[in-house]
């Protein structure tokens, strides 16, 4: 079976789902720590504009792919997700 970029996408955003959802409260605050400390480096400069242009909102291209997904729930806290999302990896 042929993989797609759509098919990709999904899994990548499932993927960041289960972290985030797995995710401590300390792992969160270091997350978050991590974030602005090495808010200079390119990496951490391409992952905010990731999250700005894919996980922006419910209706962005990141959400809209878990919900895709085969494994996606009505359980699913994709405000909650989104919202950390923004908050480890915010606009700067």
């Amino acid at each position: 079976m042929r993989s797609t970029t759509a098919d990709k996408q999904r899994q990548h955003a499932l993927d960041l789902y289960a972290i985030v959802g797995m995710m401590i409260e300390s792992e969160y605050k270091r997350a978050k720590e991590l974030g602005s400390f090495y808010e200079a480096d390119a990496h951490v400069g391409r992952a905010r504009a990731i999250v700005r242009d894919h996980f922006a909102g419910p209706t962005a291209i990141g959400p809209l792919r878990i919900r895709e997904h085969p494994l996606y729930g009505k359980d699913f806290q994709m405000a909650d997700f989104i919202a950390v999302m923004g908050e480890i990896f915010p606009s700067k």
